[in-house]
């Protein structure tokens, strides 16, 4: 099993490096730091078509973080106890 991570510093302004690495690499389950979007503007749909379930947990500013698998997620906790 490949787990890699990455600090992508706006996953939107670099979506077409994402999309091309997942392809490329093939990694089964990712950890992207500082998407810099809520979770209604990460670019799902471009992740999901690649064959990735997909958890976010988007803030404005440096923040948010997100999870892509091609395992599907049991269960979700988002937030700090």
């Amino acid at each position: 099993m490949k787990i890699v991570t990455w600090n992508i510093n706006g996953v939107r302004a670099r979506i077409g490096n994402l999309t091309h690495w997942l392809t490329e690499s093939a990694p089964d389950i990712v950890c992207l730091q500082e998407i810099k979007s809520v979770d209604e503007q990460f670019p799902r749909a471009e992740v999901e078509a690649l064959g990735y379930n997909v958890e976010t947990h988007g803030q404005k500013g440096f923040n948010g973080v997100a999870l892509l698998s091609k395992l599907r997620f049991d269960e979700v906790i988002k937030g700090l106890p």
